[in-house]
């Protein structure tokens, strides 16, 4: 598949004969020069990505390599990003799920410096409909500094659903 944005940014991906992403591949000029390329690699029984190669400048050498680990469930755990010049950890993002395989939390560090940069929480009623998502930007994130929480609700018993959202800052923002 290929796609061109506004005559100047031009991306093309690959995909295996059972529809698993292999490639994106980014011409940012469209002038046919690859600028940036992301190969994807999966499992033995390609079920599950297992790396993500990030080469930023399309030399043939990526610059990130991110590593996915699974539950026994198949749900993603853990996701680590290592600098591939000297495999360094740079980042890394954690899951948690309840009992239905719903995601109850994904916290991510950026910049692995020990604190969550931004975290989300799920909640869920007794159908396992979601009802509530917060999402929490460590103070770091001086942009979006702050607590956001949307809920859901449902009308009648039915997945119809009503939204409203509600920010919360630090009074620094």
């Amino acid at each position: 598949n290929s796609y061109t944005w506004d005559d100047d940014y031009t991306r093309v991906k690959t995909y295996s004969t059972t529809g698993q992403l292999l490639t994106s591949e980014t011409d940012e000029l469209s002038d046919g020069s690859i600028d940036s390329r992301t190969t994807y690699i999966y499992d033995e029984d390609n079920d599950l990505l297992i790396e993500r190669h990030e080469d930023q400048n399309a030399d043939g050498h990526p610059e990130e390599i991110e590593i996915y680990e699974y539950n026994d469930q198949q749900l993603l755990i853990r996701g680590q990003t290592y600098d591939a010049s000297d495999n360094s950890l740079i980042a890394y993002e954690e899951f948690t799920y309840n009992s239905n395989g719903d995601t109850l939390s994904h916290k991510i560090d950026w910049d692995y410096d020990g604190r969550y940069d931004v975290t989300f929480t799920y909640t869920y009623d007794e159908s396992f409909r979601l009802v509530s998502l917060t999402t929490f930007f460590d103070d770091e994130i001086e942009l979006f500094r702050g607590t956001y929480i949307t809920s859901y609700s449902y009308i009648d018993n039915t997945d119809d659903m009503s939204v409203s959202v509600m920010n919360s800052y630090d009074g620094a923002g």
